[in-house]
């Protein structure tokens, strides 16, 4: 149970570090870019987010339909990705439990779900 726990606690991390940088892009009218890591979300230049973003050692991160290792946080507070449907899915050693963020890429919004049966049920 805990272990669940942990995973909803860094999924609302992430999505927390992630509403934040869009804020500080939209405000300083700049272009933020995200790096993701399996246990990690930084984001440059400096200022995008104020520190990075560590979780858990059990949890682990992985980005579905990204092309490369994150993405980029522009001025409007919208994401620039590489289309599709981007996904950030959460798992953690201790449970078979898996958790996602679906990112809007045009949009700018973010929604949390449970991922099963390779789909993530995070509704717009």
């Amino acid at each position: 149970m805990m272990a669940k726990q942990a995973l909803k606690e860094d999924l609302h991390e992430v999505k927390g570090a992630l509403q934040e940088i869009q804020r500080v892009a939209i405000k300083k009218s700049i272009t933020c870019q995200v790096t993701i890591t399996s246990h990690t979300v930084q984001a440059s230049p400096v200022g995008c987010l104020p520190s990075a973003v560590d979780l858990d050692d059990n949890t682990h991160l992985e980005l579905v339909n990204f092309p490369g290792p994150g993405l980029q946080v522009s001025y409007r507070g919208t994401f620039h990705i590489g289309g599709g449907d981007n996904l950030i899915l959460f798992h953690h050693s201790q449970t078979s439990q898996k958790y996602c963020l679906a990112l809007s890429e045009p949009l700018g919004l973010l929604q949390p779900g449970i991922w099963s049966d390779s789909a993530c049920s995070a509704q717009w």
